[in-house]
């Protein structure tokens, strides 16, 4: 019987083995590589496409006092919404003894129809009517809601018709970035 060098058998097989598990571990780490290229480019025309949205354009009714804190904070959280959403504009009314008749008069007419008693700030977006204003985190959060169901739903006011208020111009819709919506109102539910 012959004797078989155990070495010169086991060396070339386990080096055959090495070979082969390097070229499997080669190929799936290129496989992987093209994937996430793949994915990421995917993903960037996917990006690309999501981007701009069509928005509807929305518009809130603010009834305030230039004496009210809360009006003057909620002016303020509206006002920085406004500069970052060409699709959103605030109509103030002022509510004081020098308001004109058909400011009075719409304000009023709210007033009784909701029971707010006369309390400001009021403020309506679309069917939505909100009294008062806490903070940006609580109301604030409220208001971004609202406004982004419109501008994405469409929602009109009833105030919308209200041409003895104010002259409004007839707003289009118009397309705006996705990230810039989610990052000024939050991200969708849906």
């Amino acid at each position: 019987m012959r004797k078989i060098n155990l070495f010169k058998v086991v060396i070339p097989i386990l080096f055959l083995f090495g070979m082969i598990l390097l070229f499997l571990i080669s190929k799936t780490k290129k496989t992987n590589e093209m994937t996430f290229g793949f994915a990421s480019g995917g993903n960037e025309i996917q990006e690309e496409i999501d981007t701009e949205i069509e928005i509807h354009p929305v518009r809130v009714y603010l009834f305030a006092s230039s004496t009210c804190p809360h009006c003057k904070e909620e002016e303020e959280f509206l006002g920085n919404l406004v500069k970052r959403l060409p699709f959103l504009e605030v109509e103030r009314f002022e509510i004081s003894n020098n308001s004109k008749f058909a400011v009075k008069k719409v304000f009023t007419a709210l007033s009784r129809e909701h029971k707010t008693f006369g309390s400001v700030p009021l403020t309506i977006i679309g069917n939505n009517l909100f009294v008062g204003f806490d903070s940006s985190e609580k109301m604030g959060a409220e208001f971004s809601q609202v406004i982004k169901s419109c501008a994405l739903n469409s929602c009109q006011s009833s105030l919308d018709k209200e041409s003895d208020l104010v002259e409004l111009p007839t707003f289009v819709k118009q397309k705006v970035s996705l990230e810039l919506l989610e990052e000024t109102l939050g991200k969708s539910n849906n």
